[in-house]
């Protein structure tokens, strides 16, 4: 704070309001009708500047963007052929991941067609959810969307292309094909039925009707970028569709809605559904992928196996309800969300609410699990590797993805973002802060109990801290158990230091449980450890603010709660007995309190000297250093302080605000700079760390949306107003983006989204957030049996090397493919012809003969150097003869080899004895102090036995005079050969 600021702190403490009588000035009525609900200034003192509203008349939207996509679709995701890439639906996109990394390597959007003649942004990618995607049956190479837009996509997503749109006109809420049924496809629209009478209490029931479109366009429509299709066949209309899919023959069409499941035969569909009934209400629906029946889920965790699929019975039964044959499969306690058939049809997955997978065999009734995988299970799909054992893909609650092995039935790998399950945070507030040393921000989980550790500059999820221990089990009832949740976070400017407060609410039989934790950075580790808990810091009430002091080797923290108090805690040490070290901790320094009031809001100024406390009416400022109360700041016009903070760097300002207005203090001269009023109520207030300047935030006229206006501490007038398209329920300033007097700003939405906001927005691009094509880089090498055993083969690594080393001209058409790691990867049709590709690929991977004679080269790699080498204290050699084997010795161990290999059990090898010497050399071998001489004997395969008799085998001939001696050595000294290359 400047000097002149702290002579004015110095001022008897009380109500600043009451100023002699002569300055003070009669409070005006507040204005009626429509004049209230527009933004207006109400005089409150003499020299009082007001603002005007005329720059907030058209506001632009303000720069922001989400940190990651958190949208979870139930849908499951879907397997290209070779189960190297699937697709994963995300809102009115669909993002192509890698199988083995988890890396989005391309998104398929409204803005990327990948058509740079297209005009239309509408013909691109969908503009409302997606809700259904798969593999067209007819080609493997391509992938069909349907959406609540009403429309069908066929995409090319190797090329990220957009093929083709078709326009059905009603929103789609499944499709599935079959290749027997051919150019067309089977989707479920959704429509609301209203009543006759008109009565607001009830909700429109909504229906589905399901058609077979035609992929065909319309004569009308083939030239246009989005076809009309030649042909709409209505099969029938049921209740809200949770299922929709064709039998493996493709010769039946079965869809689930309600408590029903519906059957007809694409072979007549005239004639419509027939209606078999369940005891509940369905969830999800998949077929065998052998036989000709179907299993279903309901909500109450019971999963049913149809056989009901048979031409004589449904052309039987009537249009009425009926009952089929079913056998029933029940272990989850809530909803089934997700069930899958595994390849060969041998198993059921099924998952849910409980988080834990479950894989029945089907022809015992036997079930394995797959317990605590982190979230529920939302969807299930089955990836079947050609050369490796089956894994089961779990998209969970949160966003998480993971993979669990079919032959270990463990969790392999985990891919996840920013975790969200907006079913915990449903109320209440959010936590956030910014971590200084790493630049880091603290979010949200998917659990209320864990805060994520996030890097916006490099969207990555660093790790999840778990504040609150929690075992994360299912609700035993319908009543859902309440789970211990973070209230606050704030971490000290060094970043030394996190408090948090988090509880659990009280209930009939226990009170409210709220426990302040203090946390401690570890550089060394990177992670952040507990260093201190307080139980009940504000006893049974709540804490409502927690604020760290920005200056200062220890700094202290103050809290505010529902008791009235303020509280003020401390570092403090002691001395240890091993070795003397200190133990640091945190213990509660002071406690104030203002008259009766409940403090609400509390900061400290930017040295750190002042502490500003909003309570009922009034703002008190204290002196941390001596805990003096200073001055009270009182203003007629605000009912309630709800919100208050320093303006500037030097804190010689102080803005405060209620409901609708705003007011700036001047510390200096205790006094009213400006106030500002606006039509809706206030949210936030966020002050510029360098700069005097700062933002409100308040409601929006229209729903859910929030508007911006920037203040400077000299104007009351705006400097700029802006709009956002959702409601904040925590910001927090982000400086790691923000340049000069720039806002940057990371806040939480009325969604639990994360979103970056402010003047300048420059989020690095994530990896594959934008349509590209698809390459071989991220194919992983597939380990198959023999690798498991064996080890993997050398010719692993050979594509991460430059696979052509000549060079190669726009003229071949093979020269980008050969380019590529993995040019083979690429589909049939477009690689060129084989011919094009033999003989590169053959110099690359054979090397060239030398062209000089064999015998030239045979004597260079023979040249060698004799040396001699003194050998100090060597004990004399005795010369040994070398002599040369030959061919009928070789001739007898191979015969001995396939004999000792091949032969069967049972059948012993019968070699005869003889004492002869082979070339006259007997080998003596010394055991226990004797001799036994040992004759390497030619052994042949043993000849049938005739009469009885065993044929010996025959002898080796004599040996020539092939016997040359070997040089004699030399006592004391080694010959050593060096190669001469």
């Amino acid at each position: 704070m400047e000097a002149g600021s702290s002579q004015a702190a110095t001022a008897a403490p009380g109500p600043l309001h009451e100023l002699p009588r002569k300055e003070r000035k009669p409070r005006h009525k507040l204005k009626k009708g429509k004049e209230r609900e527009q933004d207006g200034h109400i005089p409150l003192a003499p020299k009082v500047t007001l603002g005007s509203a005329a720059a907030a008349d058209d506001p632009s939207t303000w720069a922001w963007a989400a940190l990651a996509d958190i949208s979870v679709s139930n849908r499951p995701p879907v397997f290209t052929s070779d189960c190297r890439y699937f697709f994963l639906i995300a809102g009115s996109a669909v993002k192509i991941y890698a199988t083995a990394t988890g890396q989005v390597v391309s998104t398929l959007s409204c803005s990327s067609s990948g058509v740079a003649s297209s005009s239309s942004q509408l013909a691109d990618g969908h503009t409302d959810d997606i809700t259904a995607a798969f593999i067209n049956p007819r080609n493997t190479f391509q992938l069909m969307t349907a959406s609540l837009d009403g429309r069908i996509k066929i995409w090319d997503y190797l090329e990220a292309a957009l093929l083709s749109t078709i326009e059905v006109g009603e929103p789609i809420t499944h499709m599935c094909a079959h290749k027997n049924v051919l150019d067309h496809v089977f989707v479920a629209t959704s429509s609301q039925k209203r009543h006759k009478k008109r009565d607001a209490s009830k909700v429109p029931k909504e229906q589905s009707k399901v058609y077979r479109v035609s992929l065909r366009s319309s004569r009308a429509t083939a030239d246009d970028l989005v076809h009309k299709p030649a042909e709409i066949l209505k099969v029938g209309k049921m209740r809200s569709t949770t299922g929709l899919a064709i039998s493996p023959s493709g010769a039946w069409l079965v869809a689930t809605g309600g408590p029903k499941a519906y059957v007809c035969s694409i072979t007549s569909l005239a004639a419509g559904f027939t209606k078999f009934v369940s005891n509940e209400i369905l969830t999800c629906l998949a077929f065998h992928p052998s036989e000709e029946y179907f299993a279903t889920g309901d909500q109450k965790g019971q999963i049913r196996l149809w056989y009901c699929l048979n031409p004589e019975q449904i052309s039987s039964r009537s249009q009425g309800e009926n009952r089929a044959l079913t056998t029933t499969l029940h272990w989850h306690a809530h909803a089934v969300s997700s069930i899958a058939f595994t390849a060969n049809g041998s198993y059921l997955l099924s998952g849910g609410e409980e988080a834990v997978l479950v894989i029945w065999q089907l022809h015992t009734g036997r079930r394995e699990f797959v317990p605590r995988v982190g979230a529920p299970i939302v969807s299930i799909a089955v990836a079947s590797y050609q050369s490796s054992d089956e894994e089961y893909l779990l998209l969970l609650s949160d966003g998480t993805i993971s993979f669990v092995g079919s032959g270990s039935l463990r969790v392999s790998r985990s891919f996840s973002r920013i975790k969200h399950d907006p079913s915990y945070w449903s109320s209440g507030p959010a936590p956030l802060a910014v971590h200084t040393q790493t630049s880091t921000v603290l979010l949200p989980s998917s659990h209320p109990s864990s805060l994520l550790i996030y890097a916006p500059l490099t969207s990555t999820l660093v790790a999840e801290l778990e504040v609150s221990p929690s075992n994360r089990v299912s609700r035993t009832n319908e009543k859902p158990i309440e789970p211990s949740r973070v209230d606050h976070a704030v971490t000290s400017d060094d970043g030394q230091w996190l408090a948090t407060i988090d509880g659990r609410e009280g209930s009939d039989n226990f009170e409210r449980e709220t426990y302040m934790k203090i946390w401690q950075w570890d550089p060394a580790s990177s992670t952040w450890t507990l260093n201190s808990r307080i139980d009940r810091p504000h006893g049974i009430h709540r804490v409502h603010a927690l604020a760290f002091t920005p200056a200062g080797e220890r700094p202290f923290l103050v809290s505010t709660g529902g008791d009235g108090n303020v509280k003020v805690w401390r570092i403090t040490s002691i001395s240890t007995k091993k070795g003397g070290q200190e133990e640091v901790f945190w213990v509660c320094r002071s406690t104030m309190a203002y008259r009766s009031e409940i403090p609400t809001d509390a900061v400290c100024s930017p040295d750190g000297s002042l502490l500003a406390v909003a309570n009922g009416r009034h703002t008190a400022i204290y002196e941390l250093s001596n805990n003096v109360l200073r001055v009270v700041l009182t203003c007629p016009e605000i009912e309630e302080v709800l919100h208050v903070t320093f303006v500037g760097k030097s804190g010689r300002y102080v803005a405060v605000a209620d409901h609708r207005t705003v007011v700036l203090w001047d510390l200096v001269s205790i006094s009213v700079s400006w106030q500002h009023t606006v039509s809706r109520t206030i949210s936030h207030i966020i002050s510029h760390p360098r700069e005097d300047t700062f933002i409100i935030m308040y409601d929006s006229k229209h729903a859910s949306s929030t508007a911006i206006r920037k203040f400077s501490a000299t104007s009351a007038n705006p400097i700029f107003s802006r709009a956002l398209p959702f409601k904040l329920r925590k910001v927090v300033w982000y400086p790691y983006m923000s340049t000069g007097n720039d806002f940057t700003l990371v806040g939480i939405n009325h969604k639990w989204s994360s979103v970056v906001l402010g003047d300048r927005i420059n989020l690095p691009q994530a990896d594959g957030s934008s349509a590209r094509e698809i390459s071989g880089d991220n194919n992983p090498y597939q380990k198959n049996l023999f690798q498991d055993i064996f080890g993997v083969s050398a010719f692993q690594n050979m594509t991460s090397q430059p696979v052509v080393t000549t060079s190669y001209t726009r003229d071949d058409p093979s020269a980008d493919l050969l380019k590529s790691r993995n040019p083979l990867e690429a589909p049939a049709y477009l690689l060129p012809p084989l011919h094009t590709l033999f003989d590169p690929l053959v110099d690359c991977l054979l090397q060239k003969r030398d062209a000089r004679p064999l015998s030239e080269a045979k004597d260079d790699n023979e040249q060698v150097e004799e040396e001699d080498v003194i050998m100090e204290d060597a004990p004399p050699l005795r010369a040994r003869a070398a002599r040369v084997l030959l061919d009928e010795e070789m001739d007898g161990f191979v015969e001995l080899f396939k004999q000792q290999t091949f032969s069967s059990i049972g059948n012993s090898v019968v070699i005869p004895k003889s004492t002869s010497k082979l070339n006259g050399n007997g080998i003596t071998k010394i055991v226990n102090g004797s001799h036994h001489h040992e004759t390497l004997l030619s052994v042949t395969s043993t000849p049938p036995s005739v009469n009885g008799r065993n044929h010996a085998p025959k002898q080796p001939a004599e040996q020539g005079k092939h016997v040359q001696e070997s040089s004699p050595t030399i006592v004391g000294k080694k010959r050593k050969k060096k190669s001469m290359g």
